[in-house]
């Protein structure tokens, strides 16, 4: 995935609910990227389904790098299982808590 400093992306996960990560890139190189999770900030919806976005006001300092090629269109976070996508802030992002 061609991603550049700064850019937001984000990928959803969960068995019984979706839930939704949020990534800073902090940097790249030709075959990785560290990236910084934020934070996510409740913008609307109910208990049950919340719509989130992320604070990019508010990192959580947690860097990691992960190995990245060019020629995807999505990165993918092994540890966690997670496929990136770029961020979409006019997307809505809704979290299901119904466990």
């Amino acid at each position: 995935m061609d991603v550049k400093k700064g850019e937001i992306l984000a990928g959803s996960w969960g068995y019984s609910m979706t839930l939704w990560d949020f990534y800073e890139v902090v940097s790249t190189s030709p075959k990785t990227v560290v990236l910084r999770k934020l934070k996510n900030k409740v913008i609307g919806g109910t208990q049950e389904s919340l719509e989130v976005q992320p604070d990019l006001y508010s990192p959580l300092y947690e860097e990691f790098r992960v190995k990245n090629d060019p020629n995807q269109d999505m990165i993918f976070i092994r540890g966690k299982n997670i496929l990136l996508n770029r961020f979409d802030p006019d997307r809505l992002y809704v979290e299901n808590h119904m466990d």
